[in-house]
């Protein structure tokens, strides 16, 4: 990766020249809006960013070139990890893998996994909070002639905010707390009371919880409901998302990568030296007004 720092700009650190590698630099936006300018690459296993930069431009050094098409300004944390990597680096962010599947990271709108087709009849006797999932298909005449799910890109933190007056809060922020095959996460715990998000299942005072690294056991004695993103009769039309496979569709995203076409290097490289120029000047005219 030494070739990427080739053409940062130096900055004296402790009476030290060192390279300024917090220059953050992107390829020209008339280039980064070409896609005819880049090729999609699909990453082998282990595969690095000098080894395809050595199989497409005959040069490992232009791995910098890599990053940057694609926008990766940490190369150890931004690339694509194989199975070996992926688990330890969930070993180490969450704890184990097993509590990484456990917690929810958010609910997503579902609308991608289903093909549900309605009838124009079937539509119109929805519940009204259902109707806002789905769109009309029309025929050539424009009459409706159909429903589908309509492309709703969102993302909610929570399902349901609950609140349980307990006996004892000796429980631990952000643990599962389950009570029979209900669950939640604790989000923060009060006077006598914990506060529950993502919960799965109904809690009820009739029955004890229990957390799930605390081990700390609690009677109920009422259960408040303080927010319900998502209602029971919605909740089909989203899915729970677990922090691993949150971090597992992130990094198979980061296996596809862009290539820039190897016509263009030189062109990359000038203005690359062009834009470093240009910061410094900027630099060194900031310290002289600042010093005048």
């Amino acid at each position: 990766m030494a070739g990427y720092f080739n053409y940062f700009p130096s900055t004296n650190y402790a009476n030290n020249i060192a390279t300024n590698i917090i220059a953050k630099v992107k390829f020209n936006e008339s280039v980064q809006k070409n896609l005819a300018v880049f090729y999609d690459y699909s990453i082998q296993q282990g595969e690095r960013a000098d080894q395809i930069a050595y199989k497409y431009y005959n040069d490992a050094q232009y791995d910098w070139l890599i990053y940057l098409a694609n926008d990766i300004t940490d190369p150890y944390l931004e690339w694509f990890l194989i199975n070996e990597q992926f688990d330890n680096y969930i070993k180490d962010k969450y704890g184990s893998i097993q509590t990484a599947q456990q917690k929810i990271a958010f609910y997503r709108n579902n609308y991608k996994d289903d093909d549900t087709t309605l009838t124009v009849s079937s539509y119109n006797s929805l519940n009204f909070l259902l109707k806002k999932y789905f769109k009309p298909v029309f025929d050539p005449s424009n009459v409706i002639v159909s429903y589908v799910r309509k492309e709703l890109d969102q993302v909610l933190e929570t399902n349901q905010v609950l609140v349980l007056s307990v006996g004892n809060t000796s429980f631990t922020e952000n643990e599962k707390v389950t009570q029979g095959n209900n669950y939640g996460t604790l989000s923060s715990i009060g006077f006598g009371s914990i506060t529950l998000t993502n919960i799965s299942g109904s809690f009820s005072n009739t029955a004890n919880v229990v957390g799930s690294s605390s081990n700390n056991s609690s009677n109920v004695s009422l259960v408040s409901v303080i927010s319900q993103p998502i209602s029971s009769i919605e909740a089909t039309y989203w899915t729970p998302l677990s922090y691993y496979d949150y971090e597992n569709e992130l990094n198979l995203s980061r296996s596809i990568i862009k290539i820039l076409d190897k016509n263009y290097v030189s062109k990359i490289e000038k203005d690359m030296r062009e834009l470093f120029k240009w910061k410094i000047m900027k630099l060194v005219m900031f310290k002289y007004l600042k010093s005048s």
